[in-house]
């Protein structure tokens, strides 16, 4: 049994992760504009979403917690996915 403490901090998880999967997600988007040098911080959130998203679905009591947490991952994962996409389009001139 986990005290009202240990459950607030665990859910904490499932809000960081769609924090940073949604910064990470914006950012990957500011790549087209020309701030190509900015992809390992972009990286980073993108990976700190998926580890937050994967703590909070395994640990988190509350379902509804969990299904955050499942968003924060995914956008993690479509935000560091996208990354090498873009950066081969801007390199071979397609990102405009």
């Amino acid at each position: 049994m986990s005290t009202a403490a240990q459950r607030i901090r665990v859910a904490r998880w499932a809000s960081i992760s769609l924090v940073t999967g949604a910064l990470g997600v914006a950012g990957t988007a500011t790549l087209g504009l020309g701030l190509l040098a900015a992809w390992p911080l972009l990286l980073g959130l993108d990976l700190a979403a998926v580890a937050f998203g994967g703590m909070a679905i395994a640990r988190c009591e509350r379902a509804s917690d969990r299904r955050i947490g499942a968003v924060g991952l995914a956008l993690g994962i479509v935000g560091g996915a996208a990354i090498p996409f873009l950066a081969a389009a801007i390199d071979s001139g397609l990102g405009g």
